[in-house]
């Protein structure tokens, strides 16, 4: 893991976490194996949607676009793999 520096806002940081406590909850639930094996259903499309928005909060910040997505913290510092 390596740390960036940059820090998510308080804002980001609550809208971050209610996006994963909705994707915690999102049942694994396919509307067909096309569904499942390209998204992981919707439980699969909630995560995506928590990754790409920790990503879009990151490149706010002037952070620089990377391959793949930003993590986030506890503390609420950006993060790469």
């Amino acid at each position: 893991m390596n740390k960036t520096g940059v820090f998510a806002t308080q804002e980001e940081k609550e809208y971050l976490l209610s996006l994963v406590k909705t994707a915690r909850t999102t049942p694994v639930i396919a509307f067909s194996s096309e569904h499942a094996l390209e998204e992981g259903g919707l439980s699969g499309q909630a995560w995506k949607r928590v990754n790409e928005s920790c990503h879009k909060c990151a490149l706010a910040h002037s952070l620089p676009e990377i391959e793949g997505y930003y993590g986030l913290t506890q503390e609420g510092e950006f993060v790469t793999v």
